[in-house]
């Protein structure tokens, strides 16, 4: 079985064309694949959050990278790379 790996960018941008995908099918008379196009939008928006973490340093998007076994840690969420973002600069997002 071939397997078919996205990183991050790939990822966001992939959600994001669904999301898109979703909407049109929307206007088109399918009022149940906006909940979809809301779906893909928010996974968009947090994946190209991480992508700006970890473009800053691939190992900051764990939430621990001075572990020593960081392979098997968590990864940020959402609002932990909105508040890196933040701290980048105040008003960056609000």
């Amino acid at each position: 079985m071939a397997t078919h790996q996205l990183d991050l960018l790939e990822n966001a941008l992939d959600s994001l064309a669904e999301a898109l995908s979703n909407y049109e099918e929307g206007e088109n008379g399918e009022p149940k694949a906006y909940k979809l196009a809301v779906l893909h939008m928010s996974h968009f928006v947090e994946l190209i959050f991480k992508y700006h973490v970890a473009e800053k340093h691939p190992l900051l998007i764990y939430k621990d990278p001075f572990r020593r076994n960081w392979i098997e840690q968590k990864r940020l969420r959402l609002w932990e790379a909105v508040n890196f973002i933040n701290n980048e600069s105040a008003d960056t997002l609000s």
